[in-house]
C-alpha cells in the first residue's frame, strides 16, 4: 500500500492499489461487452445464438468472472462505497457543495460520453443494427438509440440516468444514479448522524439492500464499502492481515463473481446459488457480495497491493472512468462500421477486438486528460457557501422555483424533483467557480483526490 501522508491516519492514506483494481474492473467491463455483442455464447450460453461448444462451456465455467462486466460493476459500487467513506473529514465541507461537486463530477464527462455518441451515430449511423443480424445477437443493437436529436443526448446525460436509471444514447450510463445516490446517502449519514452510531446506520442500510427490491439491490456494494472502511480505519481489518485471509476471501469474491446470466442451474454456480438463497438469491445480491469480499481481500493482501501498483493498473486507473463512459459509443459505432468491412468469416472479431482496443483507450485517455482531469481540479476550488447573505437567499428562491417548476410540469413526481435539486446544487457549483478568481492551492491531501477521481 502506497501512503502520500502518515499511515496513523486512514484518512489521509491513499490506496493506490484500489485506484488499480478500478483501472482493472474497467477493462473488465470493456471486454465483457465485446464479448457479449460479438461472441455472445461466451457469455450468457449457446441457447438461441450461433456458438460452438467451447464459447458454451466458457460461459459455464469460473472463468467468466474475468470478463463479467457485471461483477466488475459491483466491484465499482463498493470502492465508490470505501473511498466516499474515506473522505468525509470532520472539517466538514457544506453537505450542499458536496452533493452540487458529485453530481458535476458525473454530469460533465456523462454529457461529454454522451456527445460523442451523438457524433459518432451521425458519421457510422445504425451499423450496429445491421451487425447485430450478422452475428445473430439482438442484444448488439440494444445499446444505443439510432437517431437522437442533440437535445435528447443531452438530456440521457444530465437527467435520465438519474431520474429513471437509464440512457437511450449510451447504455452504461444507468450505474450513475447508483454512484450519485449511494454518495448523498452515504454524505447523509456522516453529516447527519453521531460518529458513535455511523457504523450501525451503515449496517442498517447494507441490511435494507440484501433482498435486492425496490430496486436498492445495487446499492448494498456502497454501504458494504463504506462499512469495510470503517473496519480498516478503526484497525480491526488490519488485524487479520496475517496469514491467508485476504487470499481467500479474493478467491471467495472472484468465485461469486462468476455468476453470469446464465441460468446457474447450468453452470458451476449451482450448488453456491442453493446456499446464498437462504439468504436472497438474487443476481445483485450474490456479485454484491462477491465484490464486498474481493475489496476486503485485497486490502488484506500485500500480493494484492503490488500487483494493482504496477505501472498497467494504474493507468487503468488513470483512465477508467472515461474508458467506462466512450468504450460502448465507439463499440456500436465504429468497431460494428469495421465488423461488417471485414470478410465474412467466424473469425473477423478478432481483427474488429485491436480497432475496439485502440480506439477505447485513445479516446479515453483524452477524455481523461483534456476533461476528467481539469474538472477534478476545477471542483476542488470551491470549498464553502457565498459569503453575502443575498447570494444565498437567491440560490434558495431559484432552487425552490426549479423543483417547483419540475414538480408541476411532471404532476409531482418526487424523485424527477430531487434529481432537479441534486442538478441545481451543480450549477450553484458552477456558478462559484465562476466566482473564484485565485484557485486555492490543491492540496495534496488524498481524501480530495481520491473522491474526485470517483466515477
Amino acid at each position: 500500500m502506497t501512503t502520500l501522508h502518515s499511515a496513523d491516519d486512514p484518512r489521509q492514506t491513499r490506496h493506490r492499489s484500489l485506484d488499480g483494481l478500478r483501472g482493472v474492473g474497467a477493462l473488465c467491463v470493456m471486454v465483457h461487452h465485446f464479448i457479449a455483442g460479438f461472441l455472445p455464447a461466451a457469455y450468457f450460453g449457446a441457447k438461441g445464438v450461433n456458438t460452438n461448444a467451447f464459447q458454451d462451456w466458457l460461459a459455464g465455467s469460473p472463468l467468466v468472472v474475468f470478463y463479467n462486466g457485471s461483477f466488475a460493476v459491483h466491484a465499482f459500487f463498493a470502492l465508490s462505497g470505501f473511498v466516499i467513506a474515506q473522505s468525509m473529514s470532520p472539517n466538514a465541507v457544506p453537505l450542499t457543495l458536496l452533493v452540487g461537486r458529485r453530481y458535476l463530477r458525473l454530469a460533465v464527462p456523462m454529457l461529454v460520453s454522451a456527445c460523442l455518441a451523438f457524433v459518432l451515430l451521425k458519421v457510422f449511423g445504425d451499423s450496429s443494427r445491421a451487425a447485430a443480424q450478422v452475428v445473430g445477437n439482438p442484444w448488439l443493437q440494444w445499446y444505443h438509440n439510432p437517431s437522437p436529436t442533440f437535445f435528447q443526448a443531452a438530456w440521457d446525460a444530465v437527467f435520465n440516468p438519474f431520474r429513471f436509471g437509464e440512457s437511450n444514447i449510451n447504455r452504461v450510463l444507468w450505474t450513475m444514479r447508483v454512484e450519485l445516490f449511494g454518495s448523498i446517502a452515504i454524505y447523509l449519514v456522516y453529516r447527519l448522524v453521531p460518529r458513535q452510531a455511523v457504523v450501525p446506520c451503515l449496517f442498517a442500510l447494507l441490511v435494507l439492500t440484501i433482498p435486492a427490491r425496490f430496486g436498492l439491490g445495487a446499492y448494498m456494494g456502497m454501504a458494504g464499502g463504506a462499512l469495510l472502511f470503517e473496519a480498516h480505519a478503526s484497525g480491526h481489518l488490519d488485524k487479520l492481515r496475517a496469514g491467508l485471509l485476504g487470499p481467500l476471501l479474493i478467491v471467495a469474491g472472484l468465485l461469486l463473481g462468476g455468476r453470469a446470466a446464465r441460468d446457474p442451474a447450468e453452470t458451476h454456480f449451482y450448488v453456491l446459488h442453493q446456499a446464498l438463497s437462504v439468504v436472497a438469491s438474487s443476481f445483485e445480491f450474490t456479485l454484491a457480495l462477491g465484490a464486498i469480499l474481493l475489496l476486503a481481500g485485497v486490502l488484506l493482501t500485500s500480493g494484492a497491493h503490488r500487483f494493482l501498483e504496477r505501472r498497467v493498473p494504474q493507468f487503468l486507473g488513470r483512465i477508467s472512468f472515461a474508458l467506462y463512459l466512450v468504450h460502448i459509443p465507439l463499440m456500436t459505432t465504429l468497431v460494428t462500421c469495421v465488423y461488417l468491412l471485414l470478410p465474412a468469416t467466424s473469425a473477423r472479431w478478432l481483427f474488429a477486438l485491436p480497432v475496439y482496443l485502440v480506439a477505447a483507450f485513445g479516446v479515453a485517455w483524452l477524455m481523461t486528460r483534456f476533461v476528467d482531469e481539469p474538472l477534478t481540479r476545477q471542483l476542488r476550488r470551491v470549498k464553502e457557501f457565498p459569503a453575502q447573505t443575498w447570494l444565498r437567499v437567491l440560490h434558495a428562491v431559484l432552487a425552490a422555483l426549479l423543483v417547483g417548476l419540475v414538480g408541476w410540469r411532471l404532476r409531482g413526481d418526487v424523485l424527477s424533483m430531487l434529481v432537479a435539486l441534486v442538478g441545481y446544487a451543480g450549477v450553484f457549483l458552477v456558478g462559484q467557480l465562476l466566482l473564484v478568481r485565485r484557485p486555492a492551492a490543491v492540496s495534496s491531501a488524498p481524501r480530495s483526490a481520491r473522491e474526485d477521481r470517483l466515477p
